[in-house]
């Protein structure tokens, strides 16, 4: 399995930008979100609006900008745009 950490970038995403949420549980559960952020809610945090990798069902996902959970990890990552 593909290592839940994302690849180190300089490009810090907007809001707007298509990006990937990763979230690593202290029991090792691995929660994905791929969608549209949104950077200016919740309060302290930030929401994606797109799909839940793991159910496939579209969602919106909040959180909060550093996950204060003992043990959670969280990354996000800009998809880039399709080519062409």
């Amino acid at each position: 399995m593909d290592s839940p950490r994302p690849r180190p970038t300089t490009e810090i995403p907007r809001t707007g930008d298509t990006v990937l949420v990763t979230r690593v549980l202290p029991d090792g559960t691995i929660h994905r979100f791929r969608g549209t952020l949104d950077r200016t809610a919740p309060p302290g945090g930030f929401s994606v609006t797109g799909e839940d990798l793991g159910t496939g069902l579209r969602t919106r996902g909040y959180f909060t900008a550093e996950d204060t959970s003992p043990g959670t990890q969280q990354y996000v990552e800009k998809v880039p745009a399709p080519v062409g």
